[in-house]
């Protein structure tokens, strides 16, 4: 039987016929620190191939001869294995990186103990390994399981293909837990926090679990396990296994429609709470995610892995469709705009090292409709502009300028167009439009100012939204056809997170956590729900429920937080109510960790 004791495993009776050691200790709280692998697991090893990490025997009687004997290790993976004879330090050979490696120094051998320094090369294969000792003479030979350790590949070395040498690098793309992904169109960029849960309990279980499952390991146990020591290999097969399609994969993709059988992409901010739902529920796939979700997770993965990965968003990166190397948009003659464009374009990708790119793309797909390709003549000048930051509940006041540049005065005919761009950049239905007639003299400017109104847009939007408004005026003598487009979003409503204490506490210390949120909008709101929830925090979330909040009017939800590791993590928050299907409201709160 085995039992854990710290990081000392003690042994009696025997496994499969193999003998078992008094105790074997693998000297986890040292050899993380060594290995910069702290927080990736509470009771097992976990070190990096290419450095040496040290284990402790212990015996109740004389443990070895090593005049009569020979102490050999064994390590297993699958049906591989290989054989590592122990030697003291002055037998060695000169070290090398491409053969595993176990010594004794000068002073660590000991009647009824030693501690052996065991290196991996610096590409083996990224696994859960078995490790095994034999105690054999010519006639004999003795067996003892000495336990499980997990090996990573190792940026902190010069030989290892994956190799960061600047340590600020090395913080960002390995070490650190937290982090912003950047979403939204190149036109109107937003930001979001993520907690990418390395040091979460059980994540580090889960992204080996999903290299034992992926189609590769499946089919040829050995020549997956064998492939592991490439980096680049692994990569493909993590960002194949990040979601669902044609395997056991962790997401399922769902962009449009009704997300009630799972929880929408939006609602997600860390990837520990994904991949420990996929791997306690036998690997069915998570609902729902969308491509910032796949990266951050396939982010996450890569990290654990000791592959060195951030997440980069990319904005008007397309498949050219016709081949003119045009990103093309198309409106109507009332200013909405078509998703007709045959181009795909890329929003999201994962860069890995510097080396390689494993990316994940959303496209544009539309059905073909009535549209204009617009003209932007030299002599006359339209812009749109949006005035000030336009904030849920408040109007959006919008300003065209027209500046004509010809000596011949224009009748111009407008249509102003407001609509939601979904996820993937596709238009939906328009929710305001405008008409306007303007005369123009030679060589003058005129400015027109709309304004919508929180009525026209407050079953529409919500704080995640983007806007695509556009202008179409019509020069009524020449036909002539000029365009303006831009795009906003709608700065939500502030909800906020008070920490008992401040934004830094401890490892398991309980701490309490006030969230509030007052309506700030002219109308009321029934139904307002207030809801928390933060990984490694919080259990599950936490809500607090009002049938109507009236202008002015205060929710609030007091919680306790515990952390469960180190590190930073996310406290989230949301708002919604019944006026509106979507959120309104979405707030994160960073927390700092210290052990």
């Amino acid at each position: 039987m085995q039992q854990v004791m710290g990081s000392a495993i003690c042994f009696t009776g025997t496994t499969n016929g193999h003998c078992r050691l008094k105790s074997m200790n693998f000297e986890i709280p040292e050899n993380s620190i060594s290995h910069e692998t702290q927080g990736l697991s509470r009771n097992r090893l976990v070190v990096r191939r290419g450095k040496p990490f040290k284990v402790t025997l212990k015996s109740d009687s004389w443990l070895w001869n090593p005049c009569a004997e020979s102490l050999v290790l064994e390590v297993c993976l699958g049906g591989l294995s290989k054989r590592i004879p122990v030697l003291f330090y002055e037998e060695q050979s000169h070290p090398h990186l491409y053969d595993w490696k176990a010594t004794i120094y000068p002073g660590n051998m000991h009647p009824q103990s030693v501690i052996i320094h065991i290196c991996a090369p610096v590409q083996s294969s990224v696994a859960l390994y078995e490790l095994l000792a034999h105690i054999e003479t010519r006639r004999s030979r003795k067996t003892y399981v000495l336990g499980t350790f997990v090996l990573l590949c190792n940026p902190w070395l010069k030989g290892d293909p994956v190799y960061m040498p600047l340590d600020a690098h090395k913080e960002e793309y390995i070490k650190s837990d937290y982090g912003l992904v950047y979403m939204g169109s190149s036109l109107n960029v937003s930001k979001r926090p993520w907690s990418f849960g390395l040091y979460e309990p059980g994540v580090l279980e889960a992204c080996l679990k999903l290299l034992e499952f992926s189609p590769q390991h499946l089919t040829d146990k050995n020549k997956d396990y064998t492939l592991r020591a490439d980096p680049v290999y692994l990569s493909r097969v993590v960002c194949a296994m990040i979601n669902c399609n044609d395997d056991l994969g962790i997401l399922e993709g769902k962009w449009q429609g009704s997300y009630k059988n799972g929880v929408k992409p939006t609602d997600w901010s860390g990837s520990a709470d994904i991949l420990l739902r996929w791997a306690s529920s036998k690997c069915r796939p998570v609902r729902y995610g969308q491509c910032w979700v796949f990266a951050s997770v396939l982010c996450t993965v890569m990290r654990v892995l000791g592959i060195p990965s951030r997440v980069v968003t990319v904005f008007n990166a397309a498949h050219d469709g016709n081949g003119n190397m045009i990103i093309e948009e198309f409106y109507t003659r009332t200013g909405e705009k078509f998703g007709v464009s045959k181009d795909s374009i890329w929003l999201v990708s994962l860069a890995l090292n510097h080396k390689y790119t494993i990316s994940f793309c959303n496209f544009l797909q539309s059905a073909l409709g009535d549209f204009f390709n617009s003209t932007m003549s030299p002599n006359l000048n339209v812009t749109l502009k949006i005035v000030g930051v336009p904030k849920l509940g408040e109007p959006i006041h919008i300003c065209v300028t027209i500046t004509n540049q010809c000596k011949n005065p224009r009748v111009l005919v407008g249509h102003i167009n407001a609509q939601v761009k979904e996820y993937d950049s596709s238009p939906c239905e328009a929710f305001w439009d405008a008409q306007t007639e303007v005369q123009i003299q030679p060589f003058s400017v005129t400015t027109l100012n709309h304004t919508i109104s929180h009525f026209k847009y407050q079953s529409f939007l919500a704080g995640d939204d983007i806007v695509n408004l556009a202008v179409v005026l019509k020069d009524m003598r020449t036909k002539e056809t000029f365009l303006a487009a831009e795009e906003f979003s709608i700065s939500p409503p502030q909800i906020t997170i008070q920490i008992e204490g401040g934004n830094s506490i401890q490892l398991k210390k309980q701490r309490t956590v006030l969230v509030s949120f007052t309506n700030c909008l002219s109308t009321a709101l029934y139904e307002a729900v207030l809801t928390v929830q933060g990984a490694g925090l919080l259990e599950g979330k936490q809500v607090a429920k009002i049938i109507l909040l009236q202008p002015g009017e205060k929710i609030e939800k007091k919680v306790s937080i515990t952390a469960t590791s180190p590190g930073t993590k996310l406290l989230m928050a949301t708002l919604s109510h019944s006026n509106n299907p979507n959120i309104i409201a979405r707030w994160y709160h960073k927390v700092s960790v210290t052990a």
